[in-house]
C-alpha cells in the first residue's frame, strides 16, 4: 500500500488556524522577543543543563503558537515567510542556545510533514505542533555521508525494512517521535516518522536509544544515537521519497539558514559585553563593542538581503524571470521589522561567505564575552561561558564540507599582516 492509497477515507481534523494576529511578522516576532526576555533569559543557564527546565521553556513557545511557523494556517501553523522564520531563529538563539536547538527540530520535522502527501501523518500530528501537543524530531544527518550509508531501507511487502545507526537525534525524553532518513538500495532517500523512545516489534525487529551524550554545551537537549535493528516502516509511515543526493542539494539551497543561529549567538555575546560596559565604564570596551556591533550589523543586512534575493529569484524563476531579477529588487527587513529599505550592496550576497561571517563573529562575539567577563567566565554558571561553548555548536551544526572550508578560510587571515 503507498502513503497515498493509505490516505483514502480519512476524515479532515484539521485544526483551527492560529489565534488572529499572531500570524502577523511584527506581532509574531514582538511575542516572541517579550518572552524570551521576560522568562527565558533569566533562567538561560538552568535551561542549558536541565531538561526540565528546557522542557518548560519549550511549552512557552507552545503556548503562545511558536512551534509551527513553516506549518500553513489551514493546518494551524503560522506559515511566515522565510525572513520572520529567520529572524525569530536568531531571536531565540540570542536568548537560549538549547532551546533554540531543540526546536528547531521541530520545526523541521513541521515542514517536512507540510510538505508530504501522507495526509493521514499531517492530520495526526501538524495540528497539534504549533501547540507543542504533538513534539517531534528529526535523525536524517546521517544521510550526509558518504560511502557505506549509515542507515539502509529495503523494501518488503507493505513497507520498507531499515536497519543501521542514526549517529544524532536530539530531544530523547522531549519529543515522541522523530523523522528518520534511510538509503535505498538505488541510492533515493527514505524520509518516515519512527517513535523515539526504545521500542520491540517482535524477535530481532527494534530500535534503541544510547545514554544523552555529554556535550560541551546544551547538554538539556538529551542528544542520543539510535539503533535500528530490521526496523518495520509501513508505508502509512512513510513521508516521501526522494533522489539520491537530494539532501547535498538542499544544503547548498538552504546553506544560509544555520547561519542566522550564529549571528544570534553573536549578539549575545555583545549583550555580555555591554552589561560589562555598565559595570567597569572602560572606554575600551565601549570601542570594542561598538565595533562588533557594527559588523554584526553589517552581516545581519547581507544575511537578510541573501534571503530575500533566493526567495525572489525563485519566484522570478517561477514566472519565466532571469537569474538576477530578484537581486534586483531586494529589500532589506530590520530586526524589528520595523522599515525595509533597498539593499545598498553593489554585488549579489553570497550565502555560502555570509555563513561562513556569521560563524566567525559567534567566535568573537562570544570571545570577546570571555575577556570581558575576566576570571568570572571561567565559571560553568556564567552566561559568557554559556555563550562561548554554544558558539562552538553552531560553528558546526549543519556543517557541509563548502561550510566547512570557507570557515577556515576566515580564520587563516593573520591581523599581523
Amino acid at each position: 500500500m503507498s502513503p497515498t492509497t493509505a490516505n483514502q477515507g480519512v476524515p479532515d481534523v484539521r485544526s483551527e488556524a492560529i489565534p488572529k494576529g499572531i500570524a502577523n511578522p511584527s506581532n509574531l516576532l514582538d511575542v516572541t522577543e517579550a518572552y524570551l526576555r521576560e522568562i527565558v533569559a533569566p533562567r538561560a543557564s538552568e535551561i542549558d543543563q536541565d531538561t526540565e527546565a528546557l522542557r518548560i521553556a519549550l511549552k512557552g513557545l507552545g503556548d503562545r503558537h511558536l512551534l509551527a511557523l513553516k506549518v500553513p494556517q489551514d493546518w494551524g501553523g503560522a506559515e511566515v515567510n522565510p525572513v520572520t522564520f529567520f529572524h525569530f531563529q536568531q531571536r531565540v538563539s540570542r536568548y537560549s542556545g538549547a532551546l533554540a536547538f531543540l526546536q528547531t527540530q521541530h520545526q523541521s520535522a513541521g515542514g517536512f510533514l507540510a510538505k508530504s502527501d501522507n495526509e493521514t501523518l499531517k492530520q495526526r500530528y501538524l495540528p497539534r505542533m504549533g501547540r507543542g501537543e504533538a513534539l517531534v524530531g528529526v535523525g536524517f544527518s546521517q544521510l550526509r555521508r558518504t560511502g557505506n550509508p549509515p542507515v539502509k531501507a529495503t523494501p518488503v511487502d507493505g513497507g520498507y525494512q531499515i536497519t543501521g545507526n542514526v549517529p544524532w537525534v536530539t530531544g530523547f525524553g522531549l519529543f515522541g517521535d522523530f523523522v528518520i532518513g534511510a538509503t535505498l538500495p538505488d541510492g533515493r532517500e527514505l524520509y518516515g516518522i519512527v517513535p523515539f523512545t526504545s521500542t520491540e516489534q517482535g524477535v530481532g525487529r527494534a530500535i534503541a536509544f544510547s545514554q544523552p551524550m555529554a556535550l560541551a554545551a546544551m547538554n538539556s537537549t538529551n542528544t542520543v544515537s539510535a539503533s535500528l535493528t530490521d526496523w518495520f516502516l509501513p508505508n502509512e509511515s512513510v513521508l516521501f521519497l526522494r533522489k539520491a543526493g537530494a539532501i547535498h542539494a538542499a544544503d547548498q539551497k538552504n546553506v544560509l539558514n544555520h547561519g542566522f543561529f550564529a549571528l544570534g549567538c553573536a549578539k549575545a555575546g555583545l549583550d555580555i559585553i555591554a552589561a560589562a560596559y555598565q559595570r567597569k565604564q572602560l572606554e575600551f570596551i565601549q570601542k570594542a563593542f561598538d565595533h562588533l556591533n557594527a559588523e554584526v550589523l553589517d552581516c545581519e543586512a547581507a544575511m537578510i538581503a541573501a534571503l530575500s534575493a533566493n526567495s525572489a529569484d525563485t519566484e522570478d524563476q517561477e514566472n519565466g524571470g532571469g537569474d538576477e531579477g530578484g537581486f534586483r529588487n531586494i529589500r532589506v527587513t530590520t530586526n524589528d521589522n520595523s522599515e525595509t529599505r533597498p539593499y545598498m550592496g553593489k554585488k549579489r550576497p553570497q550565502s555560502l561567505q555570509l555563513r561562513a561571517w556569521a560563524i566567525n563573529l559567534a567566535g568573537r562575539c562570544t570571545n570577546a564575552a570571555v575577556t570581558v567577563s575576566s576570571g568570572a567566565a571561567n565559571l560553568q554558571s556564567h552566561a559568557a561561558q554559556r555563550v562561548y561553548r554554544e558558539a562552538v555548536v553552531f560553528t558546526v551544526s549543519g556543517q557541509t564540507t563548502a561550510v566547512m572550508e570557507a570557515t577556515l578560510a576566515q580564520l587563516v587571515h593573520s591581523p599581523l599582516n
